[in-house]
């Protein structure tokens, strides 16, 4: 439904212009009545799709950043995770936070705060590889997903995204485990970030350990 709006909306064109056809050739106005009937609710249902394609597209998108925001962020992990699953691929799950975020909106203005980051994601994409998601979550807090991507490798990656642009990030990244959950592996990278936080500003921190169940960072 959501993808035809197009579709339905030339037909209802055509149907339109036939039914315009039959009436000046003089041909059983009730053919006529019957492709008008079509086209019209053609262009209703084009109309519909599209306006849910628009809200849709609304509530899964972060109006600050242009970004992914959390609902979609979270209808995609598992879909990607299961994907790994199946196809033996490595993941990486990466948590993005701005440094001293609090101390520029005091210091500067939430506006100032609010111009960051709206800008910080057109910086670091360039950094990002094509396959590689990037959204915003909540605050100054963002996850990056690397799919495809060994540990190793999704650290020379941040490492490349965190250089880019002002303030400086501090990231945490873990890489899925066999059978692993996504609130587990959420876990894991929150911890990285929290190890990164701690230890100064600027860092790219992985997650190597394979705890049973790591304890959620409180924010």
């Amino acid at each position: 439904f959501y993808d035809w709006p197009v579709t339905a909306s030339h037909f209802g064109v055509v149907a339109a212009c036939l039914t315009g056809v039959l009436t000046l050739t003089d041909n059983p106005q009730p053919v006529g009545i019957l492709v008008l009937i079509l086209g019209s609710a053609a262009v209703g249902a084009g109309v519909v799709g599209w306006l849910a394609r628009q809200l849709r597209a609304v509530a899964s998108t972060d109006l600050l950043t242009g970004l992914p925001n959390r609902q979609a962020f979270e209808a995609l992990l598992p879909r990607e995770m299961a994907r790994a699953n199946r196809d033996g691929a490595p993941l990486c799950l990466a948590v993005v936070d701005v440094d001293d975020f609090k101390e520029i909106n005091d210091t500067h203005g939430h506006q100032a705060g609010d111009d960051i980051l709206a800008a910080l994601p057109g910086l670091w994409q360039g950094a990002l590889r094509e396959a590689d998601v990037l959204a915003r979550v909540g605050g100054d807090e963002f996850v990056v997903l690397l799919p495809d991507c060994p540990l190793t490798d999704a650290v020379t990656v941040l490492e490349r995204m965190g250089a880019v642009g002002r303030p400086t990030c501090s990231v945490g990244v873990a890489a899925l485990g066999e059978g692993e959950s996504a609130d587990r592996l959420m876990a894991r990278a929150d911890r990285a970030l929290y190890e990164a936080k701690r230890t100064g500003v600027g860092r790219v921190v992985a997650d190597h350990a394979a705890d049973p169940e790591p304890e959620p960072v409180a924010r």
